[in-house]
């Protein structure tokens, strides 16, 4: 009976682990594609006023706003494990534009910053014997 449940613990780690490694190489891939295609983007977008991005809905949906700490983390991880490939996949594509959007609009802000003129003299100096 104890072996029975600790056999179910192992292969509930096992597949856990094996989600969360997926996790990590959905990340990644989503991530390197998409800082590709805004480089591509900027080095091909002519300049034009940019408009703030609307803002993006976390992908996570809160069962309770009065839910303790561990309450809501473990919500959290339930939600994590019993979602879709699809819904993963999604919500990873979501969180990389947002996360690139953001530095694409700290980028824009300070390349509009050092567009100031900037003015200096030139230096002058006299060379006497």
């Amino acid at each position: 009976m104890v072996g029975k449940r600790l056999l179910e613990r192992q292969e509930k780690k096992r597949r856990l682990s094996h989600r969360v490694n997926l996790f990590i190489q959905i990340v990644l891939r989503a991530s390197y594609q998409q800082f590709i295609r805004n480089t591509k983007m900027a080095t091909e977008k002519s300049q034009l006023p940019s408009a703030a991005p609307p803002a993006m809905d976390s992908c996570r949906k809160k069962k309770s706003d009065d839910a303790t700490f561990l309450q809501d983390v473990k919500d959290h991880i339930d939600e994590f494990i019993h979602a879709s490939m699809d819904e993963h996949k999604t919500c990873f594509k979501k969180s990389i534009s947002k996360m690139f959007g953001m530095s694409k609009i700290v980028a824009e802000r300070t390349a509009a910053e050092s567009k100031e003129v900037e003015s200096a003299l030139p230096l002058q100096t006299i060379v006497t014997e």
